[in-house]
C-alpha cells in the first residue's frame, strides 16, 4: 500500500474502520460477517455493505453524508443509528413476543409481517437486542394461546344454564368454505356474553346431514350439554333448514330463522311488487353510480354542497345501495334527499347527464318511502345487536311495524304508489312472520313475555294465548324448582337499572309505560301472578339489569328469564365474523392454513377472555384492557320514530 493512501487513512479516518480490519494487500474484512472486500483508498463500497447488511450497528454517520444550511455544515444521521446492541433478557423477549402476538391478533395483521424487512428494521431500531421471531414461531405462539383460551371458554360454558348458538357459512378468497359458530348466554352477573366458538374448514358437501353432524361435533367438542342448547339461529337456506329439522327431531333443539333475513325478504318482495318504488330505486341507483364513476362530478357536488351550506360546510358522499342489504337502499334515498339541492344544481349544469335527475313525483315518492321504511331500518339495527337482549324485541317490533304499515296503507292522504307499497309490506310481514297466527309458546313469544317491558303481551291478540303464555312460564318455573337447579343470586336488594342500550324515542315505538316495584313472592303461582301485575318497565330498561335487581323477588322466574333472554334474534353475530375473516384471509394471505384462520378469528373475536391476550404490564400496553380494543362499538344514536 502506498504511503499516500496510508496517510489519507490516518488523516481522514472513516467510521467504517470501526467495523472493518485494517487493509492487508488491498483487502479488508468485515468484523460482523467476516466477508472480504477490496480497498483501494475509498470506503464507498464498505459503507454500502454496512448499510445493506448491518444497518443497525452503525455508530456514526458516513463522513460524506452532510448537508449545508445557513448555520453551516452538519452531518445527516442515518436511519436506525443506535449506540449499542444490548442483549434482551428472557423476560423482555417473552414480553415483546407476547405483545407482538397481541398486535397480530387484535389488529388482524398477517403472520408474514414478522419477516418483512421494514418491520425487522423497525424492531431492530426500537430494541436492537431483540430478534424478531419467525413466522413459524409466531404461528406456534398463536396456536398455544388459542388452545389455552379455548380451554378457558370450555370451562366458562359449563356454568351457563342455557346457551344459544348462531351459525353461518362463508367462502374465503382462496375459495375455501368455512362454517362459523358463535355462542350466547347470560352470565352470573346478568350480562349477555357472546363468543366465537369455532371457524371450521368445511370440506364436505353442504348437505343437511353433513351440516347437522358438524353442528353436533362443535357442540360436543366444547363440552356443551345438548340439554343446555335452547336455540340455534340461522339463515333460511334450504340445506340449513333441512339440517335444523334433523337436529330438532333428534335433540329437540329450537331453531329460529334469522329475523334480519326475513325482514330483508319482506321488503325486497314488496319493492319488487310495487313498480313505481322499484323504478325509483333503479333510477336513484343509476344517479348515484354516475357520481361514483365521475371524479369531476363528485368534486363539483362537494363544491356545491359547501357553497349552499346545506350540510354546515361539510361535504357528504352519496351512498350506493347493496342488493343483499335492503337498508342500504333506504340509506341511499335518505342521503339523496339530504343532498337534493346540490345534486340538482350539478346535473342541471351538465346537459349530457341532466336526464339522470329524478322527476318531481319521484322525489315525493322517495320521501314517502323513507318515512315508511324508517322504523324498519331502526328495527334492523336493534335486532342485530349483541350487547343486549334481542329475541324479546322480535315480536313487539314486528307487531308494531305491522300495525303502523296497515294504518298508513289505509290513510286518505296516501298516494296510490305508496299505499300499494305499504299494503305489500303488510302482506309480506304477515306471510314471513305469521302475524295472524303467532305461536304463543314459541321462543320469541316466551322471551317477550319474560321481558318486563312487554308485560301486557300486546303482540298476542287473544286472551287464550296470553293465558297459555303465563301457564307455560309457570311450568318452566315449577320444573326449575323441582330440579333444585337454581343458580341465581337471591340478593333482595334493588339495584339501579343500568343505562338503556338504545334511545327511548325509538324503543317507545315498540314498548311504553313506567314501572313500580312490588313486594316479594313465595311460590310459582305467586311469582307469576305478581310479575304480570307489575306495570310494564320503561322502554329504555335493560331487561337483564331489571332481572338482576329483582331476582330476589322472583327467584324462580329469574332463572326462567336467564334461559329465555340469551338467544339473539338474528344470525348477525356469526356474519360479523366474516368482516374480520376478510381481513385475515385476503388476496395476499390465501395460503393461510385453516387452523391458523380458526385461531386468529377466535383470539380476535374473544379478546375479552383473559388468556386471549398477554398479561404483560408494559408502558407499551394501553391503559385500558386489551380486550376493549377488539370490542364492537356501541350502537349509534337511533333516529326518532
Amino acid at each position: 500500500m502506498s504511503k499516500t493512501k496510508v496517510g489519507k487513512l490516518a488523516s481522514q479516518r472513516s467510521f467504517v474502520w470501526e467495523h472493518f480490519s485494517q487493509p492487508v494487500e488491498s483487502k479488508v474484512i468485515c468484523s460482523h460477517c467476516k466477508r472480504s472486500y477490496s480497498y483501494t483508498g475509498g470506503t464507498t463500497n464498505l459503507q454500502n455493505h454496512l448499510r445493506n447488511s448491518h444497518p443497525f450497528v452503525l455508530s456514526k454517520p458516513a463522513a460524506s453524508s452532510s448537508v449545508t444550511t445557513e448555520q453551516g455544515t452538519r452531518p445527516i444521521l442515518a436511519f436506525g443509528v443506535r449506540q449499542s446492541r444490548t442483549p434482551c433478557n428472557a423476560a423482555e423477549v417473552s414480553q415483546i413476543s407476547n405483545l407482538l402476538v397481541d398486535w397480530i391478533c387484535l389488529n388482524m395483521r398477517p403472520l408474514g409481517i414478522v419477516g418483512d424487512g421494514g418491520f425487522v428494521r423497525l424492531m431492530s431500531f426500537l430494541k436492537p437486542g431483540f430478534t424478531v421471531p419467525s413466522r413459524t414461531c409466531v404461528a406456534g405462539m398463536i396456536q398455544k394461546r388459542h388452545a389455552k383460551a379455548r380451554k378457558e371458554l370450555v370451562e366458562l360454558l359449563q356454568d351457563a344454564p342455557a346457551l344459544a348458538l348462531t351459525t353461518d357459512a362463508w367462502t374465503s378468497k382462496a375459495t375455501m368454505s368455512y362454517l362459523t359458530f358463535t355462542v350466547h348466554f347470560v352470565a352470573g352477573d346478568w350480562t349477555l356474553r357472546s363468543y366465537v366458538l369455532e371457524t371450521t374448514y368445511f370440506q364436505e358437501g353442504h348437505t343437511a346431514d353433513n351440516l347437522a353432524a358438524e353442528t353436533k361435533r362443535v357442540v360436543e367438542s366444547f363440552g356443551i350439554s345438548t340439554s343446555s342448547v335452547k336455540c340455534i339461529v340461522h339463515d333460511e337456506a334450504r340445506n340449513v333448514m333441512a339440517a335444523s329439522r334433523l337436529l330438532k327431531r333428534e335433540l329437540a333443539w329450537d331453531f329460529i330463522a334469522c329475523a334480519a333475513h326475513r325482514l330483508q325478504t319482506c321488503i325486497r318482495h314488496a319493492v319488487a311488487g310495487t313498480r313505481q318504488v322499484e323504478k325509483l330505486l333503479a333510477d336513484a341507483r343509476r344517479l348515484v353510480s354516475h357520481f361514483h364513476h365521475s371524479s369531476k362530478q363528485t368534486e363539483a357536488l362537494n363544491e356545491r354542497q359547501v357553497a349552499i351550506s346545506s350540510n354546515g360546510g361539510k361535504a357528504l358522499h352519496l351512498i350506493q345501495d347493496v342488493a343483499t342489504r335492503w337498508n342500504s337502499g333506504h340509506a341511499m334515498l335518505v342521503r339523496l334527499l339530504e343532498l337534493k339541492l346540490a345534486v340538482m344544481a350539478v346535473l342541471q349544469e351538465d346537459s349530457a347527464h341532466k336526464s339522470l335527475l329524478l322527476k318531481d313525483h319521484q322525489w315525493t315518492l322517495a320521501q314517502e318511502v323513507v318515512d315508511t321504511l324508517g322504523p324498519a331500518a331502526t328495527a334492523t339495527t336493534l335486532l342485530g345487536g349483541e350487547r343486549y337482549c334481542t329475541m324479546s324485541l322480535l315480536l313487539p317490533i314486528v307487531s308494531s311495524l305491522h300495525r303502523a304499515w296497515q294504518r298508513e296503507s289505509d290513510a286518505d292522504d296516501a298516494t296510490l304508489a305508496i299505499s300499494s307499497f305499504r299494503a305489500r309490506l303488510v302482506e309480506e310481514l304477515e306471510d314471513k312472520f305469521s302475524i295472524a297466527a303467532i305461536d304463543a309458546l314459541s321462543l320469541p313469544s316466551l322471551s317477550s313475555a319474560i321481558d318486563p317491558r312487554s308485560l301486557l303481551l300486546g303482540y298476542l291478540d287473544s286472551d287464550e294465548d296470553k293465558a297459555a303464555v303465563k301457564l307455560e312460564l309457570k311450568r318452566m318455573a315449577s320444573s326449575i324448582a323441582d330440579l333444585s337447579s337454581m343458580s341465581d343470586d337471591t340478593d333482595c336488594s334493588i339495584e339501579p337499572v343500568a343505562k338503556k342500550p338504545c334511545p327511548s324515542d325509538a324503543m317507545d315505538f315498540f314498548f311504553g309505560a313506567d314501572s313500580t316495584p312490588s313486594s316479594k313472592s313465595g311460590d310459582v303461582e305467586t311469582e307469576v301472578a305478581m310479575f304480570f301485575s307489575e306495570r310494564p318497565a320503561p322502554s329504555s330498561t335493560d331487561p337483564l339489569q331489571w332481572w338482576k335487581a329483582n331476582s330476589g323477588r322472583y327467584p324462580l322466574l329469574s332463572s326462567v328469564a336467564r334461559q329465555l333472554l340469551c338467544s339473539p334474534a338474528t344470525s348477525v353475530p356469526s356474519e360479523r365474523v366474516f368482516s374480520s375473516a376478510g381481513m385475515i384471509v385476503n388476496k395476499l394471505r390465501t395460503s393461510l392454513s385453516p387452523s391458523n384462520v380458526d385461531a386468529l378469528i377466535f383470539l380476535h373475536s374473544n379478546a375479552s377472555l383473559p388468556s386471549a391476550t398477554s398479561e404483560c404490564q408494559s408502558p407499551l400496553v394501553p391503559s385500558e384492557p386489551l380486550s376493549a380494543l377488539s370490542q364492537d362499538e356501541e350502537l349509534p344514536p337511533l333516529p326518532s320514530l
